[in-house]
């Protein structure tokens, strides 16, 4: 088990990750509560959640929202002794346009110029890899970045 593994330490990246603003927020029905979800953390997996800031944000400035994102999280698991393995990293963009009406997934053509890198410790930034969309009724984004924490 590597350092960080079943242990506390990112829950506090997490926490931070927040704090910076990241994740998305979501309001209940039923009780009013807000909850904030930044990501979803399984020992030394994780996938980030975002949701764009606004109504109508155009890909180019979303996608520049999760760079955004996505170097804070790089740079906050660098904090712990930690990395962000490129070689085991996705993310999928999925965006919406009214047709008649109608929301409509945008084509992988639309939103295929779009890419985004993750820090390395060396001061670097490697590309990660995108995939194809899933289906959904918002825009959102997700980066999976399975963490790498060295023995």
């Amino acid at each position: 088990m590597g350092l960080g593994q079943g242990s506390n330490i990112i829950t506090l990246v997490d926490n931070a990750y927040k704090r910076l603003g990241h994740g998305m927020e979501a309001k209940s029905n039923i009780t009013g509560r807000i909850f904030l979800l930044a990501a979803i953390i399984y020992v030394d997996d994780t996938d980030l959640l975002h949701w764009a800031k606004f109504y109508g944000i155009s890909d180019d400035e979303f996608v520049a929202q999760i760079q955004q994102a996505t170097n804070d999280w790089g740079m906050l698991v660098q904090a712990t002794g930690g990395a962000v393995k490129p070689s085991k990293s996705f993310w999928y963009l999925m965006s919406w346009k009214f047709d008649r009406g109608k929301a409509v997934r945008k084509s992988k053509e639309e939103i295929s110029r779009h890419s985004l890198s993750i820090p390395q410790s060396d001061g670097s930034a490697a590309r990660t890899e995108k995939i194809g969309g899933i289906s959904s009724f918002s825009e959102k984004l997700f980066l999976r970045a399975a963490l790498f924490f060295p023995n």
